[in-house]
């Protein structure tokens, strides 16, 4: 049976615009689960791999993970900036710490990193194009600033304060445009229209 929640079918416009009209607010937290779990199978995928650690089987294979869960997330913090309801508000906060554990999990990922750090000890660049050496150097930077060296307590407090920030974060950006959206003026004299 092919999941009925449309976030997670495939969107066919001619465009790929999301087939706005059949989105609910409550398809986003249901969709954002399942594609957490597709994207976790992706990456268990690439450390489960028993071939040595190459550019294409590590760091390109997960670059095209969790393809789903990006284009779910894009779209509803998009529109929770654009075009918000306080039910969508109320989503985007439910999904955060959701999104930050998974993030976490994904940087923090021992397996995973020591993966990355083979492919970038042994690295070529003479035979990796501009774009490789880039999106390898991006790939071990991010999980060395999303806590990947730490070790222990450092470790946990890493996720308890990544996952705080990013609630904090969308809270600041609800804040805002609730005062923007609040904001008018009333100019009532002609001459200040001038």
């Amino acid at each position: 049976m092919q999941n009925e929640n449309p976030l997670l079918q495939t969107w066919t416009d001619p465009y790929g615009l999301p087939p706005f009209s059949e989105i609910k607010v409550s398809d986003y937290i249901p969709a954002i689960r399942e594609a957490i779990e597709m994207a976790r199978s992706e990456v268990d995928a690439i450390v489960l791999n028993p071939e040595p650690p190459t550019f294409t089987n590590t760091v390109e294979a997960l670059e095209l993970t969790g393809e789903a869960l990006g284009r779910i997330t894009r779209l509803m913090f998009n529109l929770n900036s654009a075009d918000t309801t306080p039910e969508l508000q109320a989503a985007t906060m439910e999904a955060s710490p959701m999104l930050s554990e998974w993030s976490n999990d994904v940087t923090l990922n021992e397996e995973l990193f020591f993966k990355i750090e083979t492919v970038y000890r042994n690295r070529d660049y003479t035979v990796y194009t501009t774009e490789q050496k880039m999106l390898l150097e991006r790939t071990r930077r991010s999980f060395i600033i999303g806590g990947a060296g730490l070790e222990g307590s450092k470790r946990e407090r890493y996720r308890e304060i990544s996952t705080i920030l990013a609630t904090l974060a969308l809270k600041f950006e609800e804040n805002v445009l609730a005062e923007t959206n609040d904001y008018y003026l009333s100019i009532t004299e002609e001459q200040k229209l001038a």
